[in-house]
């Protein structure tokens, strides 16, 4: 039986051992970073990077910050002082299309075994990586990405579980009820305008993947907050291209007053 217990701790709690035999969880390692200054990487795309110009200075508020270029990022990414916030397009699975992230990282070396060692914080999902081009939705969402990272930074600061977790913190079925919200719109444009407007009493349905339908790829069905820009729920669908009906039955029940 201990030896059960000790290899659900062993595979659950992301750690990091040093040669003193001190052990720091992920949660240890964010407390350290809201006094640090995050580098916010311009990727030299003339769309991402005015985004980012623009957003950044009103919404960013969880540690200083500076602009850098890709250029600075390379020569920095190994050094554990600093801490990143970029773009970062990842492959797919089984040759299905990757997708457009939003990553939050502290940089550092490729030793595991070293309080120095990289540390991936977080990876929001918002785009697909197909296109060079946003959809009008996919940069609406940006703003929200950005409070989104935040906010998990703040929960796994103070709960091991939110930081063990990652991005599956939000594997849940979305309750909108105390927050105010009234309506829930599935449809891109309508979910954009939402997004822009900073609709308080509203949140969007998104589905992130390939653009294409692909039944091997791995699709994020998310319910945000259109003004808080709350990330409500974020669950993975394998082929998950469309809403199912029971999601819309949900997302509908709020705009009929029946919602929780």
């Amino acid at each position: 039986m201990k030896k059960t217990i000790t290899l659900i701790l062993v595979l659950l709690l992301p750690v990091l051992v040093c040669g003193q035999g001190k052990i720091y969880t992920k949660k240890t390692r964010l407390s350290a970073y809201v006094s640090k200054t995050t580098k916010v990487v311009l990727p030299g795309n003339t769309v991402m990077d005015a985004l980012l110009l623009e957003e950044i200075p009103h919404l960013w508020t969880l540690t200083p910050y500076e602009f850098c270029s890709e250029e600075e990022y390379d020569r920095l990414r190994e050094q554990p002082g600093y801490y990143f916030l970029r773009f970062v397009r990842v492959s797919g699975e089984e040759q299905t299309p990757g997708l457009l992230y939003l990553d939050l990282s502290q940089g550092g070396n490729a030793d595991r075994e070293s309080l120095d060692a990289a540390f991936d914080i977080i990876q929001i999902p918002f785009a697909s990586s197909e296109e060079k081009m946003l959809t009008p939705l996919e940069a609406a969402l940006v703003p929200a990405m950005i409070d989104i990272v935040q906010q998990y930074v703040i929960e796994a600061s103070s709960s091991a579980v939110a930081a063990t977790a990652g991005l599956s913190w939000y594997h849940r079925k979305p309750a909108l009820g105390n927050d105010g919200i009234l309506t829930v719109s599935a449809e891109a444009g309508t979910a954009a305008l939402m997004l822009e407007e900073g609709r308080e009493d509203a949140a969007v349905a998104v589905i992130v993947g390939p653009r294409e339908k692909d039944r091997k790829a791995r699709y994020y069905h998310m319910v945000i907050g259109a003004g808080n820009h709350k990330l409500y729920s974020c669950n993975v669908v394998k082929g998950g291209s469309e809403f199912s009906a029971s999601e819309l039955r949900l997302f509908s029940s709020f705009s009929d007053g029946t919602g929780d």
